[in-house]
């Protein structure tokens, strides 16, 4: 089973994964439903990946990492 991400704001774990680039159909669906965050298509290095649903933070974790 798969840990969980904490926020390491607020130390939520109601926490979503965000999405760059030009959303299909599907991602779309996901974003309405509150499963994933759009990010916009504009994609960076240093862009979040995560985002706190609770206190709103966008934050970077990287695979592997701990908070």
């Amino acid at each position: 089973m798969k840990e969980k991400i904490e926020c390491p704001r607020c130390k939520s774990k109601n926490v979503i994964p965000i999405l760059y680039g030009y959303p299909m159909l599907s991602a779309m669906r996901k974003a309405e439903k509150g499963l994933i965050e759009l990010g916009g298509c504009c994609i960076g290095e240093n862009d979040p990946n995560w985002h706190c649903k609770d206190c709103k933070n966008k934050f970077i974790k990287k695979e592997g990492a701990r908070c």
